[in-house]
């Protein structure tokens, strides 16, 4: 991962966090930070089975919403119906 902000140091971190490569903005006449990082990472759960829980509770929350309208308590319908 490379990255910097306005106020910060620059600095390219491996997948460990390991720092590779730090640079002071301010105090380095040369702007440019070149650094060779790893294609590949340490394995992930997310990474493993990609975006199934996100579609999951996604799908859970619709049949929430459903089953809530549909099975409605009786006290609610007569209120409605008085309105």
């Amino acid at each position: 991962m490379s990255g910097n902000s306005s106020n910060q140091t620059p600095m390219a971190v491996d997948a460990r966090g390991q720092l590779l490569a730090a640079q002071d903005f301010f105090t380095t006449r040369q702007r440019v930070m070149i650094v060779d990082l790893p294609t590949r990472g340490v394995r992930t759960l997310y990474g493993q089975l990609g975006d199934w829980l996100a579609w999951v509770s996604i799908a859970l929350a619709a049949v929430l919403t459903v089953s809530a309208a549909v099975h409605r308590p009786a006290a609610v319908h007569e209120g409605l119906s008085r309105i």
